[in-house]
């Protein structure tokens, strides 16, 4: 099978696998949705979301070029800072310029968001982390 390469949809801060699709090398649409990525955007800064990769990918850069693609799309938007949380990723990030940060440090507008309240009450979200 070809190789596919993301299609990255600045029109939207938001990406959801139903909203994506891929296409090979051939030109043919791919249904399968080999990774996913979104950047929640907010007033002082972004939120990084939903980094994943199919397990049938991994290991192939996927996951690097996802995360590239949303640090792009910030610059471009001049956004000031990015924000994630992780509680499995915390030593993938650091490669792309994140650094961990207390929660304190983290613009109200982006720990306003849906994804940060539900994180603040769950101790499992161990790391957050920021690119500026």
């Amino acid at each position: 099978m070809a190789s596919a390469e993301p299609v990255v949809v600045p029109a939207s801060s938001r990406f959801r696998p139903q909203e994506t699709q891929s296409i090979r090398d051939d030109g043919q649409r791919d249904a399968h949705v080999g990774g996913s990525a979104a950047l929640e955007l907010y007033r002082d800064g972004a939120l990084l979301r939903s980094v994943a990769v199919s397990p049938d990918l991994k290991g192939q850069g996927l996951g690097r070029r996802l995360t590239e693609a949303m640090i792009d799309l910030a610059r471009s938007l001049n956004v000031p800072a990015i924000y994630l949380l992780t509680t499995t990723a915390q030593t993938y990030f650091p490669a792309f310029g994140f650094e961990e940060v207390d929660r304190s440090a983290v613009p109200a507008s982006v720990r306003a968001s849906v994804e940060f309240k539900s994180a603040s009450n769950q101790p499992r979200w161990s790391c957050v982390s920021a690119w500026r």
